[in-house]
């Protein structure tokens, strides 16, 4: 049901593009859902409007021959009015703060979004909540050093501060109960003094 002119743009390379479909969802998670339930191929990765992978060679340089479930890496995320460019090194992130990766820098073995799906009472954090759930029904996960992809600031995990802190608590809770509690207090102290910054 898009508007915005993206049917335009799907009709001008319809010639490259073997399977598409508008209509309404319940947000970006229930449609990155729809597209994992007809995805054929080994791999899934979801690159959103306005981001890109890094360069021509990612998906080469990626070490898919590993028998890992999630590989995932580095970003570069370009502040959308300013144009600025920040590399983020995600090799310390860790699962009991937050997701360790932005989803366009990861690739995943399809069945696991396929037997785990996203969750969409979640708005901003349903990939952090699969990606959890996968990771405790036994999905394994590699960090390689590699700029995957150049990722937009502004997308609708920057929309609401109070939404994010609500949902990575709920989720978090559930496999971190501890790290659930100190997280959640320094998303509110980080949050609130954002807030009297501005």
């Amino acid at each position: 049901g898009s508007t915005d002119g993206t049917l335009d743009i799907i009709h001008k390379y319809k010639d490259k593009i073997n399977y598409w479909i508008s209509e309404k969802d319940e947000g970006i998670y229930d449609a990155m859902n729809k597209g994992t339930k007809i995805a054929r191929g080994n791999w899934i990765n979801f690159m959103n409007a306005g981001d890109v992978f890094f360069d021509n060679n990612v998906i080469q340089a990626l070490p898919f021959e590993q028998q890992y479930d999630y590989i995932y890496g580095d970003h570069v995320l370009e502040n959308e009015v300013t144009g600025k460019q920040t590399i983020i090194k995600v090799k310390n992130f860790s699962e009991k703060q937050k997701i360790p990766f932005c989803h366009q820098s990861v690739f995943v073995k399809r069945r696991w979004l396929q037997d785990y799906p996203f969750d969409v009472r979640y708005k901003i954090a349903a990939d952090y909540e699969q990606y959890l759930k996968a990771r405790h029904n036994g999905a394994s996960a590699l960090y390689t050093p590699i700029l995957i992809s150049i990722y937009l600031d502004g997308g609708v995990s920057a929309v609401s501060g109070k939404t994010i802190i609500d949902e990575y608590y709920t989720i978090t809770k559930e496999y971190y109960p501890f790290h659930a509690i100190v997280m959640k207090i320094y998303r509110i102290l980080k949050h609130y003094i954002k807030k009297v910054q501005i």
